[in-house]
């Protein structure tokens, strides 16, 4: 079998679209832990693939194999921490007499406890199909994060149909560099709007496989650690009236399983992702049950940042303590819900109390997180920076 894999580069200079060739969607990582990952794609058809993988640059230093299916989902076990790979599908050509290279990765593996660094991006309301979307997801490559964060509202109707239009084929090359942890938004369960409420592609595909083992809540909600870092993604679309919703409200589930996480969890930064603002000065603005319930935890078991959702904008407010700046400490709320999706002009929004900056265009958010401080920057479609300061801890 080995020996078909030999041919590889020379078929890849014969058939010059080969990559293309019986792949529908990804590859993609999802779940990556200090030592293992999950690599998924899908296939035009049923059939046999085969997934070499390694440390970079030896991307070809373990082969394992995807029995007869269209949907491929491979476990990835014994992985080093702090590490990035490279992996490459292999598809059957010629009635399976040859294989042919379908798609090439990275991922990075979680960091160890001890570590000091790391680095992701934020983004969200991706699935515009717009230009400007296509210029966002091509700056974003210009890094290489550990991972990044959606605030979610991956496309606008939610449903599995329209997933690789709008999602997984303009996003193809970011979703093959890193990993994308995502927070459910409303578009997540369904474009009521539209009549369309029931199966979707959060359910149908995202549900089945976004297993983060550790949380109880998986997968509306969930968290991860990361070097000297402790990440919580919420479920907060209860509070906007999506009533299939895991509650957040004091007495539900998600509300105690956050504040034991919290509580227990100290000397490390604490990041939060969730859709819905509890801080913002935007059309849909804060909600309030998420500003009443949420934001006190956040203060007494010191949350040091909320990346939010929903609004097409991006804002930045100051350290928050209580609903006010704060003079000391405090945690900052980052909204970045722009990926290019279309809306109404919008002009510089009046500044709140609260504000920092403000800036209505499609932007992403890069985090550089060392042994005390967090650098924060954000851009625009076009590569300028936007906005950028520093948290201390």
């Amino acid at each position: 079998m080995r020996a078909i894999f030999i041919f590889l580069t020379m078929l890849g200079a014969f058939y010059p679209n080969a990559h293309a060739m019986g792949l529908l969607r990804g590859p993609y990582v999802e779940n990556p832990m200090p030592d293992s990952a999950l690599v998924r794609w899908r296939t035009e058809i049923s059939t046999v693939s085969w997934l070499e993988y390694g440390p970079a640059p030896s991307c070809s230093k373990t082969m394992t194999i995807s029995e007869g299916t269209s949907d491929h989902a491979i476990k990835l076990f014994d992985l080093l921490p702090a590490t990035t790979y490279c992996y490459r599908i292999l598809l059957p050509y010629n009635e399976g007499a040859n294989s042919v290279l379908a798609a090439t990765g990275t991922f990075s593996t979680l960091r160890a406890p001890e570590q000091e660094q790391t680095e992701f991006l934020v983004f969200g309301n991706t699935g515009s199909g717009l230009e400007s979307e296509q210029a966002l997801a091509h700056a974003i490559l210009r890094f290489s994060p550990d991972f990044a964060l959606h605030t979610g509202n991956l496309f606008p109707s939610g449903t599995e149909d329209d997933a690789d239009r709008l999602y997984f084929t303009p996003y193809k090359d970011v979703l093959a560099k890193m990993t994308v942890f995502i927070a459910p938004g409303e578009n997540e369960y369904g474009d009521i709007t539209a009549g369309r409420p029931g199966l979707n592609f959060f359910n149908a595909n995202y549900r089945k496989a976004h297993q983060m083992t550790w949380s109880k809540g998986t997968p509306q909600y969930y968290s991860f650690r990361t070097a000297n870092a402790l990440f919580i993604v919420l479920d907060t679309n209860f509070a906007a009236g999506f009533e299939g919703a895991p509650k957040i409200s004091p007495d539900s589930p998600q509300y105690i399983w956050l504040k034991n996480l919290l509580s227990k969890t100290v000397g490390v930064w604490k990041f939060v992702l969730m859709h819905n603002p509890a801080y913002a000065n935007g059309t849909a603005g804060a909600y309030p049950a998420l500003t009443q319930d949420l934001t006190p935890l956040f203060e007494k078991y010191g949350v040091n940042a909320v990346f939010q959702g929903k609004e097409l904008t991006y804002e930045r407010t100051l350290p928050v303590t209580a609903g006010a700046p704060a003079e000391k400490d405090g945690v900052v709320y980052i909204t970045s819900g722009d990926a290019g999706r279309p809306h109404p002009p919008i002009l510089e929004q009046a500044a709140g109390q609260l504000t920092a900056k403000q800036a209505p265009v499609p932007h992403f958010v890069r985090v550089a997180v060392s042994k005390n401080t967090a650098a924060i920057q954000a851009y625009g479609a076009d590569g300028a920076l936007l906005d950028e300061t520093a948290i201390t801890r």
